[in-house]
């Protein structure tokens, strides 16, 4: 699973947090790693980060998550 970056900035607009920042301290996560997640140098999100995700953003992990297939 991966995060689509447009969709998490929709999200974060709407409840208006402003920067990756911001959304990783409401979320207790260290900024540096959320970046890695959106930007897709880190390929696994844990079920705990996507709960907290869920949570501050009021969403569903369908709302900013999407499937990419391994290339193995």
């Amino acid at each position: 699973m991966r995060i689509r970056e447009s969709s998490l900035e929709t999200l974060m607009a709407r409840r208006g947090i402003k920067t990756q920042v911001e959304l990783a301290q409401l979320c207790g996560m260290n900024h540096i790693s959320l970046n890695r997640l959106i930007k897709g140098r880190r390929k696994n999100v844990s079920g705990g980060t996507i709960d907290k995700l869920c949570e501050v953003l009021e969403a569903q992990p369908g709302d900013f998550l999407f499937y990419e297939p391994s290339v193995d």
